[in-house]
């Protein structure tokens, strides 16, 4: 069937499996690094409640051989799943936000239009901006509306977000451990994980939050790069953000070619299937100094460049050279 047929399936499909009346809204729906053509689910009786769903990316999905009746199903498990579990909506008062508010990084180029709606940091390629969380997986963007309605400045949102960044629980695990310890969590067996994933040294380790959700804003928190620079026994760390929720960091004095390790970035970044457009971060290689706080970012040549000022700018902050 074709695009438009395939659709009017799966409308017809969701529907058969719920009581309530479903209106299908079509829309464009900006994400993190892209927009995307959406379908909104408005349930009947379910104010507030609203689920969408991308028909393209699931049409591609459809024409590599899975049936319209498996999306149907897997929907509406999910969906009943979340009606039953919403998160409560937060009011928005400043003294939520001081609770609620942290950073997470977007890449700068592909959010311009977003960027343009949202308060946010410059931090060379990408930007930080503000997220107001409601559960361990789930956030919200704070926008320049949520920040009128505070009537917070930027840099009040600013002090907010790093405190609550510096607060949370980040780990620092070595690569090949942690990759294989997920494996042996989901199921698989010990026998073929070692086939796969041999024990042996690497010289990355990666670092996230506890939930494995936005912990590319590690790179705001002081605090826990001065520990992992500790725990590598460096004064410097190689930091390359490879996606959202994560980075990977080594330590400079082992034999790693800078320019060798922006290359291998990009080839993996572009030909990765398992990093999901919306977690793209960063090509970029950066190198972070444990003593003067700062951050530099490897250039075409493979040359780390430091070309900022360490004071702090509140009307445009470049990152470059930055003291966080």
């Amino acid at each position: 069937m074709n695009y438009e047929e395939f659709i009017e399936e799966l409308q017809e499909q969701i529907q058969e499996r719920f009581l309530q009346n479903i209106d299908f809204v079509s829309k464009m729906v900006t994400l993190t690094n892209e927009t995307v053509e959406g379908m909104a689910l408005k349930f009947e009786g379910s104010e507030g409640i609203k689920i969408t769903i991308y028909p393209k990316s699931l049409y591609e999905k459809y024409e590599r051989g899975i049936s319209v009746q498996k999306m149907a199903d897997y929907f509406s498990k999910e969906i009943s799943f979340a009606l039953a579990h919403k998160p409560s909506m937060p009011e928005i008062t400043v003294e939520n936000a001081k609770e609620c508010i942290s950073f997470s990084l977007m890449n700068k180029e592909r959010n311009k239009e977003l960027l343009e709606k949202c308060p946010h940091m410059d931090m060379f390629d990408m930007a930080a901006v503000f997220r107001w969380h409601i559960s361990d997986k789930e956030s919200f963007l704070v926008d320049n509306t949520i920040l009128q309605k505070l009537r917070m400045t930027r840099e009040e949102m600013l002090m907010i977000a790093k405190k609550n960044t510096e607060k949370q629980k980040f780990i620092c695990e070595d690569m090949t451990a942690l990759m294989r310890g997920l494996m042996l969590s989901n199921g698989i067996e010990k026998e073929i994980v070692d086939e796969i994933i041999p024990m042996q040294q690497t010289p990355f380790y990666v670092v996230t939050t506890e939930n494995y959700f936005d912990g590319s804003a590690v790179m705001l928190s002081n605090t826990f790069l001065q520990k992992v620079a500790n725990q590598l026994n460096c004064d410097e760390l190689y930091i390359i953000p490879s996606s959202r929720h994560e980075i990977l960091v080594a330590n400079p004095n082992l034999p790693l070619d800078s320019q060798a390790l922006k290359d291998i970035v990009m080839e993996v970044h572009e030909g990765s299937q398992a990093l999901k457009a919306e977690d793209f971060l960063s090509n970029s290689v950066y190198k972070y100094n444990a003593k003067s706080f700062t951050f530099s970012i490897c250039d075409s040549k493979g040359l780390f460049q430091d070309k900022g000022t360490k004071k702090h700018n509140a009307k445009r902050d470049s990152g470059k050279g930055r003291k966080l």
